[in-house]
């Protein structure tokens, strides 16, 4: 494909201002997520302590002591990797309450007030599919409680973070968390790399722009390439080169037709999954049509082979891995807001103009929530 019409297709809904093949591996059905119910039959049984009788999963506890937490972790299940993509995995956990007050457990997951089963880490929240899971029942003081509950494990392969706290919605959070664990995950996708843009830029056009401000960032929006491309070059075979040559054709394009500007997304999904960073964190994008929605906004590219043709599998959750990381950084920086996700032609209203980008399908798992972590 010449070199103006690589670029005019990765430009189609950008703007001015500022050795594999792809193979879908084999995934077992995802288990449905839900908790199960109470079991009140008495229970003599106890992964933590012989004298603690169980009636349901709670149970009188006198091991409260000065100085400990409010909420003191007595046992922790970790599940033994390696786990499947895609299948339930359960985790259980006994804390006992050594505060003076009784814990009311909130009455769904979403809901506004009481305690629940979280995280202090986005990460864990989101890639175990549980943001909150229920207690029980109300908790008295000096009485443990037997969380449990089932999630699923992530389509990506590697080592995943698995840790937990207490947390009264709203209000605090109680006592500490578990030890940080890991489990590893296989048969999946990936797992992806994040290669930093010194892959691909020459040093006769690097990637130049304002600093990106992560405490600005509000939504994380998702473009697409616009019109048929071939992504994996003559051999039909994708491999890094095919990103790189058209990473840096859209950028010479940039350079030379717009004074100097260089490439406005901040990263690049390939048809493996892996991110190709062009502005990454650090340099602010330009890819949305104006600073009302640039500014606010982290832009991902997701080529596809025509504007019809639905990402790939690899594609997805590749994106899915990249919104995370996206997320995790614009917090550790101080950014409290949820990065919510939404498509090019979201935006660029605020510029006063239309766009039909990223294309139905891309926009329609938007909008399902497919891309969602």
């Amino acid at each position: 494909m010449p070199l103006f019409v690589v670029a005019l297709a990765l430009i189609a809904c950008t703007s001015s201002e500022d050795a594999r093949r792809v193979q879908k591996p084999a995934l077992p059905d995802s288990a449905p997520v839900g908790d199960s119910a109470p079991d009140t039959s008495p229970d003599t049984s106890s992964p933590v302590d012989t004298g603690l009788v169980w009636a349901g999963d709670l149970a009188p506890y006198s091991g409260c002591a000065a100085g400990d937490p409010g909420a003191k972790l007595l046992s922790q299940s970790v599940p033994a990797g390696p786990v499947s993509s895609g299948t339930a995995v359960v985790g259980e956990l006994v804390f006992a309450n050594c505060e003076g007050a009784t814990w009311i457990a909130a009455e769904s997951e979403d809901a506004a007030s009481g305690m629940k089963l979280g995280s202090t880490s986005r990460t864990v929240m989101d890639t175990w599919g549980r943001p909150r899971v229920l207690l029980p029942g109300d908790v008295p003081p000096a009485t443990a409680v037997r969380v449990r509950w089932t999630g699923t494990a992530p389509l990506v392969n590697g080592a995943h973070p698995w840790q937990w706290q207490l947390v009264d919605e709203w209000v605090r959070l109680v006592g500490e968390p578990t030890p940080m664990a890991s489990i590893e995950v296989i048969d999946g996708y990936g797992p992806f790399t994040v290669h930093p843009r010194e892959e691909w830029q020459t040093s006769a056009l690097p990637v130049e722009g304002p600093e990106m401000r992560l405490d600005w960032l509000e939504f994380v929006t998702i473009h697409y390439n616009g019109v048929a491309e071939d992504l994996d070059g003559d051999d039909d075979v994708y491999q890094d080169a095919d990103a790189i040559d058209r990473i840096r054709n859209v950028q010479e394009y940039s350079y030379y037709t717009n004074d100097g500007v260089s490439a406005g997304y901040n990263s690049y999904i390939s048809p493996d999954g892996d991110e190709w960073e062009i502005r990454g964190h650090d340099i602010r994008n330009a890819a949305s049509g104006c600073p009302d929605a640039n500014y606010p906004g982290y832009t991902l590219v997701i080529p596809t082979v025509t504007p019809e043709t639905p990402p790939t599998a690899a594609q997805v959750e590749g994106a899915r891995a990249a919104i995370l990381r996206i997320r995790d950084a614009a917090l550790a920086a101080g950014n409290t807001n949820f990065l919510e996700i939404n498509g090019h032609r979201d935006v660029f209203p605020l510029c006063g103009e239309y766009t039909s980008c990223p294309g139905d399908p891309i926009y329609a798992m938007i909008q399902s929530g497919a891309l969602e972590p």
